[in-house]
């Protein structure tokens, strides 16, 4: 079998690393649970739980067939050293990916090495070839990848939103704002996709949310501003309404 080349590798790995960092973020955030923007990093067991999940994850990449998604998307798979027909052990793709996290050494060792094996490699005794698969499957497989990434976000990002004690004080105040009631009569209910930012520091904290009101009469949109300080909750600055 013919050795992958080095650029098949990056992006392979690029894709996997994209993936895990993705899941991580959002597993971290929801491990906060509900007024994460309060908690913040007390809720250190969500967070270690989280970072552990991701982390064997991450090791057991390839443990299927000796391919991440990443290698599948780009025909290259993970083989035993001396034997090329054999899938190494999972215990040895394990080992191999322990190595990733010292990835400026494994590139190094990558770039200058004939037989395109980083330290990982040569440690758990494997190389990575390319094989030869047909180009529909993985073009299916990539662009699963891509929607199902985009579906999360799509999904979790207002999920993130709803659980901040941001949100909830934003909402209370649209509740309670006459001029929301004189635009469009009593609130219906609110959008299920708020966007914005959230961004505490310290225990200090600025919010901008963009909630869409259905009423009445009509529906509109607002953007409410908030700011926390230490040891406090959210103060809503401000609401404008989008016209």
């Amino acid at each position: 079998m013919e050795i992958a080349s080095r650029r098949r590798r990056v992006f392979a790995f690029l894709i996997d690393h994209f993936l895990f960092v993705f899941v991580g973020v959002f597993a971290a955030f929801i491990s906060m649970g509900k007024n994460w923007d309060l908690n913040g990093l007390e809720n250190t067991n969500g967070l270690t739980f989280a970072l552990i999940a991701v982390t064997l994850f991450y090791l057991c990449k390839d443990i299927i067939g000796g391919q991440s998604l990443g290698k599948r998307v780009f025909s290259i798979k993970t083989v035993d050293y001396e034997d090329e027909n054999n899938t190494p052990s999972s215990v040895s793709l394990v080992l191999r990916n322990i190595f990733i996290f010292l990835w400026p050494i494994e590139i190094i060792v990558l770039v200058f090495s004939k037989e395109k094996r980083r330290l990982g490699d040569r440690i758990a005794g494997t190389k990575v070839v390319r094989i030869t698969t047909s180009l529909k499957p993985r073009a299916i497989l990539a662009a699963s990848l891509l929607v199902t990434i985009l579906a999360a976000f799509v999904t979790l990002t207002p999920l993130i939103t709803k659980n901040s004690a941001a949100y909830a004080i934003a909402i209370q105040a649209l509740e309670k704002s006459n001029d929301v009631h004189s635009k469009i009569g009593n609130i219906e209910s609110f959008g299920k996709f708020p966007t914005g930012s959230i961004k505490v520091h310290n225990g200090i904290g600025r919010a901008t949310i963009e909630i869409h009101i259905n009423g009445e009469s009509e529906g509109i949109d607002t953007v409410i501003r908030l700011t926390k300080q230490v040891g406090q909750n959210w103060k809503v600055i401000d609401v404008k309404f989008i016209e």
